[in-house]
């Protein structure tokens, strides 16, 4: 009678032993994979259907997987695609990724090992290759399997590396060289490619023995099954990879470099990497928020705003004024103002943690805002400081930027010439519409460009500290390649410098050198590490009017945010900016300033 589930033998079949020495070894282990209690379970469950089988499978074993149930969002509801995984534990990423994926993709199959056919409910959903090299005469029917299945619209998984094992200089486990004829397959089939990573426990003992031979993590990690306390595994999914993104890489060797990237950076998110990554420090931890204020009643808004300065008032657009007007005409609509700074602020991991966001600056700067006459309510803003009159009222210490970065005197043209920005917010209901940070943008453009007087605009650009380090590191060295200015960067100096983090866990200089100056494909990395949040749009914005950034503060007074220290020179600004500005208000002076044609 045939044993049910997997046998001595088999698992000698499936690791090869090389040598006499070897397999008197690896039978020295077998124990330690308890197979008889895997088989037992296996045998209690079998007849279960696939939805069933899976899950029940896992709780048995008692591995508990932790996901973000939006991750699944990423597998695509149809057509063929390709799921590339690392492999830390050596089986049960089989047994886990089919629970997580077949309620989206039911129609998902492995390119795996020949043994996993010795479970019933697992015939349907693997492609046997044999327990040899890939590249044996036996494994190319089942490569024509897959492709075939990838052919008919369906997606397939594979595991390239096929083990891992610990890496004494990385301090993690890491899948060994990936199988060529696997990549190769990868590449050449010409479809979307999936990423996801499987979290390691790091368990100690099962690292450092498995320097000694991958088969002794393999043995550790199932004894550690079937207890009591549940053994974590995390899974993440990455963002679809477009074969156009694949094409970009020609040599096999980075195109594995950049799938491996792609893997790999989904372990460096803020829940995964608290080993890898010890955020520094900072002089002051964040306070417990305070409840925010009661929002200022619309009628008294509305009388407020009526009553303002026309020329405080810099232009209309359909139901949306915008204006820039000082603290002195706007009591209400500041206070209004302070307290949707804090609640937005607080939506994105910022905010001061007060009542309300107001403070000593806002009672000199000027504050450029839009008002929706329809719901009568205030859209968004920005608090504006006008360099020369701070400069010559309160001196460097007047500004607010300088209780981020010390500004030294020989920043001081920058300062008498420029208008200092910050604070920027749009209310949650309108951040889905595009035309609400336009709208405040052009009020900006509109106050720098139609103004002799102003030639700068500076101040600090937030990074919350809900990104995780790395994602941070990331962009911080991207800025400092690509939209740094040295000598301006030593005319400021920040007061709690940002420390970038390292990490083993993924080749940041490949993935540098592999995005070079777009921002666009650093955000594709970006978005897979936050779950689908990308790098901040004022970043992206200021960069696009040639801005610099030119150092970088973590704010304690703020969540502990990142902020980058902005500086933009009108004569930077992209022409076509500039002239469709001189369009939009019918002014050829703007146009004579920079000396464009009319």
């Amino acid at each position: 009678m045939e044993t049910e589930g997997l046998t001595t033998a088999d698992v000698l079949n499936a690791l090869k032993p090389g040598n006499v020495i070897d397999r008197c070894f690896f039978r020295c282990m077998i124990p330690w994979l308890r197979l008889n209690k895997l088989n037992t379970i296996y045998g209690k469950i079998k007849n279960q259907p696939s939805p069933l089988f899976f899950p029940l499978a896992l709780e048995k074993t008692g591995i508990d997987c932790l996901m973000h149930e939006d991750e699944l969002n990423h597998i695509p509801p149809e057509g063929p695609f390709i799921i590339v995984a690392n492999y830390p534990f050596g089986g049960i990423e089989n047994l886990i990724l089919l629970s997580q994926i077949l309620s989206k993709r039911p129609d998902l199959k492995i390119l795996g090992d020949a043994f996993l056919h010795k479970f019933d409910p697992l015939k349907e959903h693997v492609i046997a290759m044999a327990e040899t090299s890939p590249v044996h005469l036996s494994n190319f029917m089942a490569f024509k399997e897959a492709i075939k299945h990838l052919e008919q619209g369906h997606p397939i998984a594979i595991f390239p590396a096929r083990h891992a094992s610990f890496h004494p200089a990385k301090k993690m486990v890491a899948d060994h060289a990936w199988e060529e004829i696997l990549l190769k397959m990868i590449r050449n089939v010409k479809v979307p490619v999936v990423p996801v990573f499987f979290d390691e426990p790091s368990p100690s003992k099962a690292n450092f023995l498995s320097m000694i031979h991958p088969l002794l993590r393999v043995a550790i990690t199932h004894h550690k099954l079937f207890r009591s306390e549940k053994m974590k595994i995390r899974i993440r999914i990455g963002f679809p990879i477009s074969v156009k993104e694949q094409d970009e890489f020609t040599r096999l060797e980075e195109y594995e470099k950049f799938l491996r990237s792609r893997i790999y950076i989904l372990g460096t998110d803020s829940l995964s990497c608290r080993r890898q990554f010890r955020r520094k420090k900072h002089p002051k931890a964040a306070s417990a928020p305070e409840p925010v204020i009661d929002p200022v009643p619309r009628d008294l808004l509305e009388k407020e705003i009526q009553k303002i300065t026309p020329a405080c008032l810099l232009f209309e657009s359909s139901n949306f004024h915008v204006f820039l007007a000082p603290p002195a005409e706007i009591p209400l609509t500041l206070k209004e103002i302070g307290r949707l700074r804090e609640v937005t602020f607080r939506e994105v991991g910022e905010g001061s943690n007060k009542s309300i966001d107001l403070d000593a600056y806002d009672n000199y700067y000027y504050h450029l805002f839009i008002w929706d006459t329809q719901a009568r309510c205030v859209v968004g803003g920005y608090r504006i400081g006008k360099g020369k009159e701070i400069l010559e009222r309160y001196g460097r210490e007047g500004f607010y930027v300088h209780s981020l970065f010390k500004l030294k005197k020989r920043f001081e043209p920058f300062l008498k010439e420029g208008l200092e920005m910050g604070r920027s917010f749009i209310v949650r209901e309108y951040q889905r519409k595009p035309a609400s940070l336009f709208l405040l943008w052009k009020g900006i453009l509109y106050a720098l460009l139609r103004n002799p007087e102003y030639r700068y605009m500076f101040g600090p650009v937030s990074i919350s500290n809900d990104f995780s380090d790395f994602s941070k590191t990331l962009i911080v060295e991207f800025i400092r390649r690509h939209h740094y200015h040295n000598e301006i960067a030593s005319y400021i100096t920040p007061r709690t410098p940002f420390c970038p983090v390292k990490t083993t866990r993924v080749d940041k200089e490949f993935i540098l050198e592999t995005v070079g100056n777009d921002i666009g494909k650093l955000d594709e990395y970006i978005k897979n590490i936050e779950n689908g949040r990308t790098i901040p749009v004022l970043i992206k914005k200021y960069l696009k009017l040639n801005a610099y950034i030119t150092g970088f503060n973590v704010d304690p007074d703020f969540n502990n945010c990142l902020d980058g220290f902005v500086l933009a020179d009108i004569f930077d600004f992209p022409a076509d900016v500039v002239r469709a500005f001189s369009k939009e208000f019918h002014d050829n002076t703007i146009l004579e300033r920079f000396g464009y044609s009319l």
